[in-house]
């Protein structure tokens, strides 16, 4: 039995692609459901977890009276010294960088994108497994997610990932939304439910997180020609969905996965930006095929898609 530990909405996209590789092969599983008391509670979210649990066979249980079992799977060692059986435990974006050595010694194996990414940030283990993250096994169709979200097939999108307002000041949000609407794009805001973005910085629409599986932000990404980005790991959802980048360096030498700013798709642009700046990247990037250059960062830091999950649970079984 595969127990799949849900303190958090936001390891749900962790956990699916894996769900239904499992279901592909008959392997009993189910789904331990936490209580938090922030934006990302799964208690918040039974409608979903309950429709997600009938079309692919998810047996729901309470997450603090079953955790004792043979197998876990977990997020960033959560829970691990509480569980008694094995633990697997799922590394997310950047996140192991800080929290890595709290979990290392509860856990049985923890699964990384890369080699490169655990040598990368020195946390390299013999209990490391390197198979991808199943994140990214996700079946993501344009014009489905245009459907949702109510976006016309014709319109040209661009998706701003809104920055923490304490982290940025200065910026002339108003004159980038100006300066991308001039040009004919509808902009999709995107931020999380405790960053709050102020109703005068949302562009076209706006969203918190309307969707946990599959998730919002892997949506826009999908649909969209380029994003706009301040320095956070979203790059890494770009890089592995073929995403440009427009990003606004707000953190310096302190941004995480630095080396995925150097390749071409990325433009750098200054948080004192002229709205020439803006119209000259996104020229650039409407004349270029960074298709080959996504693959070949894919293949030196990460991984590419649709192997993980048959990986992971090869590993498993």
């Amino acid at each position: 039995m595969i127990k799949f530990v849900l303190a958090e909405m936001t390891y749900l996209r962790y956990f699916m692609p894996l769900i239904i590789e499992m279901n592909k092969r008959d392997i009993p599983l189910q789904m331990l459901v936490g209580h938090n008391q922030k934006y990302n509670d799964p208690q918040k979210h039974m409608g979903m977890l309950k429709d997600l649990s009938k079309i692919h066979n998810i047996e729901m249980l309470d997450l603090n009276d079953n955790l004792c079992g043979e197998t876990f799977i977990t997020v960033e060692g959560v829970l691990a010294q509480n569980i008694k059986g094995r633990v697997i435990s799922l590394v997310a974006l950047a996140d192991f960088k800080f929290l890595y050595d709290r979990y290392i010694d509860y856990v049985d194996k923890v699964i990384f994108p890369s080699m490169f990414m655990a040598q990368y940030y020195d946390k390299v283990s013999d209990k490391n497994l390197y198979l991808g993250s199943p994140k990214y096994d996700v079946e993501l169709d344009g014009r489905l997610i245009r459907d949702k979200y109510g976006i016309l097939e014709k319109d040209r999108v661009v998706t701003v990932f809104a920055p923490n307002m304490g982290e940025i000041n200065n910026f002339d949000f108003n004159q980038m939304y100006k300066t991308f609407s001039n040009m004919g794009y509808k902009i999709i805001t995107k931020t999380r439910g405790k960053f709050v973005t102020p109703r005068d910085k949302r562009g076209d629409l706006y969203f918190e997180d309307s969707s946990w599986y599959p998730h919002a932000s892997m949506e826009f990404i999908e649909i969209s020609d380029f994003i706009v980005n301040f320095d956070s790991t979203t790059i890494k959802e770009s890089v592995m969905l073929n995403t440009p980048i427009i990003n606004f360096n707000i953190r310096g030498d302190k941004r995480r996965m630095s080396f995925l700013y150097e390749p071409d798709f990325c433009s750098m642009l200054d948080v004192l930006f002229k709205p020439e700046d803006i119209i000259q990247v996104v020229e650039t990037i409407n004349n270029s095929d960074y298709r080959d250059s996504f693959s070949d960062v894919r293949d030196k830091y990460l991984f590419q898609r649709w192997s993980a999950s048959k990986n992971i649970v090869d590993h498993l079984s």
